[in-house]
């Protein structure tokens, strides 16, 4: 009887401790299985690209509100649903445009005439030479007539489906291009426009919004002050999409100043 009382004894002992064992080492391993099966998932380069696409270019679909531009009255023309203008007055003047900051000594690339304005009505103030330096005190857009643009995925900000056709006007000194519709300014990142003739350069193509069907007028002077105090608008660039703002005399005045820790 002994025998049989310690040989139970010992199977029940030992049933508690698997017990035991079960309860404390299961969860544990359980959990630290979890984690690696989550890690290798992340890492998973299909699972990469849909973070990267959730994470750059979903959030995005809600378009950036343009907070002022004007008319050629100076009129303000803010983001506002309840505008009771159908189409901005033309010419817009967009005073958001590049440079982003006084940019100092900046030598110029071509001869340059400077005038006393933008506006048709301007007088010729003087001339600059090839090689000579200026500080660029501020950019305007003036935009003559907007382009048309066809949107191509849909917005949630100001409501836009694909198919609808609004206009663009200028680029502001974050890359960010001028829209109205629907009564209301707002802003699509440069990357998220194709321009004419043009395709998206993103591998999904839902990261591109909208595409360029046909092209307005636009242009892009700059307030600059001579070494000798003459100071003016110098017309910079007539330009219809961002490739032709590169034949300018200003090359790199659109540089942003805290790139690469300048």
């Amino acid at each position: 009887m002994k025998r049989i009382a310690w040989t139970c004894t010992g199977i029940l002992i030992a049933c508690v401790g698997f017990a035991v064992y079960i309860h404390i080492t299961l969860p544990t391993l359980s959990f630290s299985d979890i984690g690696a099966v989550s890690r290798d998932i992340e890492s998973h380069p299909i699972a990469a690209a849909k973070q990267e696409f959730s994470s750059a270019t979903h959030p995005m679909r809600e378009a950036e509100p343009v907070r002022s531009l004007a008319t050629d009255q100076g009129e303000p023309s803010s983001w506002s649903a309840d505008s009771s203008i159908p189409e901005p007055k033309l010419p817009v003047v967009e005073h958001d445009a590049c440079p982003r900051s006084v940019v100092f000594g900046l030598r110029i690339e071509k001869d340059v005439r400077i005038y006393s304005s933008w506006q048709e009505k301007r007088s010729l103030v003087g001339a600059l030479k090839t090689g000579s330096k200026v500080t660029v005190l501020s950019g305007a857009n003036i935009i003559r007539e907007p382009d048309r643009v066809l949107v191509t995925q849909p917005l949630a900000q100001p409501s836009l489906k694909p198919g609808d056709v609004i206009l663009r006007y200028g680029l502001d000194a974050g890359d960010y291009w001028n829209f109205w519709a629907k009564k209301a300014w707002f802003t699509v990142y440069i990357d998220q426009v194709v321009e004419k003739n043009s395709s998206c350069e993103f591998h999904d193509v839902r990261a591109c919004w909208v595409k360029v069907i046909q092209y307005g007028a636009k242009e892009w002077w700059l307030k600059v002050r001579a070494r000798d105090g003459r100071t003016g608008w110098v017309l910079a660039s007539k330009y219809a999409d961002i490739k032709d703002m590169g034949d300018t005399a200003f090359d790199g005045v659109c540089a942003d100043p805290e790139a690469d820790g300048d």
